[in-house]
Parts: C-alpha cells; structure tokens; sequence
C-alpha cells in the first residue's frame, strides 16, 4: 500500500486508529485540523473505552486509576499546578466514564467555584464523588456537587472543616437529592437527620444521634412520610481518626441490627457503637413503645 496522509483517510479509519490511543493521548493531542478535531468530538464516548474507576483531585496533582485491558491496573499522575489555566490536565477525564471522583486538597472558595465551572464545562458522569482529607467551605463542597450531580456522595469531615456541617448542606437541593450517603465524623444531630431525604443512609464514627430522634425517622417511614431503605448509624460520640473503628478493641464495636416492615417495603437499620447492646440502647419500655406502635399500625 502506498504511503497515504492521514488527511485522505474515511474518517472510519480515522476513528479506529484513534481507538488504539489512551485518555492521557487524546487529551494531550494538539490537533490543529478542524477535520479531526470534529471527529474526536463526535466520537469522543467511543474512543473512551477504558473506563476511569477513581480520579484523585490534589492540591498539586491528579491522580487516574483505570482497568485496562489483560487485567492490569495503570495509574497516571499529572501536575496540577495551573489546573485552572491549562485545560489540557482536566480533558484527561473529559473522554471517561468515571466511578469515582475524589477531592483531596484545600483551596480558597473562588477558585473552588473556578474549578466547579470548568468541571461543569467537561460534562462529566460521575457515579460517586468522595471529600476526604479537604479544608473547605460549605459553598465550595456545594458548587462541586451542584454541577458533578453524583447518584452517591461521601464526606470524612475534618475537625477544622470551615463551617460545613449536615445542616448547611442540607440547604441545597443537589444536596438533598442524593440517594445514597456516606457521612464519617459528621456530628449529626437528631435535626439534621430528619433533613436528610436519602434512601440509603451511612453515619459512621462520631455523631450526635439519640433514640427520640431515630424513633421520630423509623415512625416517620412507618406511616409512609418518609421513602428509605438502609440506614447504618454510629451512636459513638468520640472522635475516631481514620476509618471505622480502626484500633478499637472489638468489646467497642458492637453492632445491632434488625428490620422493619410497612405495606410498602423493608427498612433495614444498623446501629454501631461501644459496648451496645438492645436492652442498654432502647430500654424494654422504649423498644415496647415502638412495638406497641407497630402493632397498632398493622
């Protein structure tokens, strides 16, 4: 075959040639021809076929994990250092379906706010959005989420968090519409519980829950108030660094669970905390209470 320019190939060709290449080549490619610039556009969810499974937002870097073929795992690391200018490091995701998306860094609220348009301008689909080990504001958590829109958020707060609480984020919609959470350190309050509308629910290490409140959301769904399906509490008041109950002893750790039934469906609830047990967590009159209640009910 003789030699022939890229330029009068069918663009099917084009397309399967740049099938060969990776997310980091294609977001790096400086195409000077509109020809090829329009078909990458076109064909940009096909030339992705290797999916993104955590994308990790530093304050100096960003970090891709992806499953490629033959079983391998590949990590790639791109300085981020003018993120906001150089477009060229966020187009990395721009071709890519991505499981997980996590915010690791602490930035000032306006150039948060920056970074949420630019994400916004990707059109990313994200499944779940992850802030761990961050320092910011309730506006800044809020605008990511707003235009990320994930179907499952997850939020290790920090001691030093810059005013979030449960509460604020309640506030907004994007917020509130989220179906499933994953609250560790949260400090939630009976108040802020009632606030959440998701279906599935997971408060871990420290909170501020109490039985009336708990009875108030497991009545509330009883009588058909509120659509739920798992709930996983911590009653544990204590600051617990790190994941769940990591280095405590197991007589710490107890766990109960059952599941209660209406016309509609099951809820599942977990309860996790020190040395826990039905009789010391409900008392037999409380726990009649709420039996006595159901009974009535059915």
């Amino acid at each position: 075959m003789p030699p022939t320019h890229i330029f009068d190939l069918p663009p099917e060709i084009i397309v399967r040639i740049l099938k060969e290449l990776d997310e980091q080549s294609v977001g790096r490619l400086k195409v000077v021809s509109r020809y090829l610039n329009t078909i990458i556009q076109k064909h940009g969810s096909v030339l992705a076929k290797q999916a993104v499974y955590l994308a990790v937002l530093r304050e100096k870097e960003l970090i891709v994990e992806r499953f490629l073929r033959r079983n391998r795992w590949e990590d790639y690391k791109y300085a981020v250092s003018g993120w906001l200018t150089d477009t060229s490091v966020l187009r990395q995701l721009a071709y890519a379906k991505i499981d997980t998306l996590r915010f690791q860094f602490t930035l000032p609220e306006d150039v948060v706010v920056e970074l949420a348009k630019r994400l916004d301008a990707l059109k990313l689909s994200v499944f779940q959005v992850c802030f761990s080990g961050c320092k910011l504001s309730s506006k800044s958590i809020i605008s990511l989420i707003a235009v990320l829109r994930p179907q499952q958020i997850s939020i290790e707060f920090d001691p030093f968090f810059d005013g979030v609480t449960v509460e604020a984020l309640c506030e907004v919609d994007s917020f509130r519409e989220v179906n499933t959470l994953n609250l560790v350190n949260s400090q939630m309050t009976d108040n802020s519980l009632g606030l959440i509308t998701a279906e599935h629910l997971n408060v871990y290490e420290t909170s501020k829950l109490t039985l009336k409140g708990l009875r108030h959301i497991l009545l509330e769904w009883y009588s058909g108030k509120r659509n739920i399906q798992d709930y996983l509490l911590s009653i544990s008041e204590r600051f617990v660094p790190g994941r769940v109950f990591h280095g405590l002893p197991s007589r710490q750790r107890s766990v109960i669970a059952w599941e209660l039934r209406n016309t509609t469906g099951v809820l599942h609830v977990t309860i996790i905390g020190p040395e826990l047990s039905f009789v010391k967590f409900f008392g037999i009159a409380k726990l009649n209470c709420l039996t006595t209640f159901t009974q009535k009910r059915s």
